[in-house]
């Protein structure tokens, strides 16, 4: 895990204990990666918009927005995770694999289909 996840991991922790909620609640979890994910939503379209107005200042104090919203989501992701104990390190493999996976996908194996999702390709 890089280490900046891995910071990211022990400070959720961190918040949790310190709030005597270690194992994070995964029904509450999984409302905060709800709420946390239409938030990033709302954040990307407003940083679009600006983008596509030509006001670059504003986009540019929205896409701050939007890392900090993409953040949030990726917190309430690993509380999710230690609801159901999985551990930093068995998410850091689980990261892995699916760089390794991106990695290996080409344009000979895959395509962007008409809902911009890279596909596999049909053999």
């Amino acid at each position: 895990m890089s280490d900046t996840l891995k910071r990211l991991w022990e400070s959720s922790e961190q918040f949790f204990r310190r709030f005597d909620s270690f194992p994070p609640d995964l029904d509450a979890q999984l409302r905060c990666v709800a709420e946390e994910t239409a938030e990033l939503y709302i954040a990307t379209k407003e940083a679009a918009w600006l983008e596509h107005e030509g006001n670059l200042d504003a986009h540019a104090v929205a896409c701050g927005a939007v890392a900090r919203e993409a953040a949030d989501v990726i917190v309430t992701v690993q509380g999710v995770c230690m609801a159901l104990g999985i551990t930093a390190e068995q998410l850091a493999a689980a990261i892995e694999q699916v760089a390794q996976k991106n990695d290996s996908k080409t344009l000979d194996t895959h395509y962007v289909n008409s809902a911009g999702k890279i596909a596999r390709r049909e053999n």
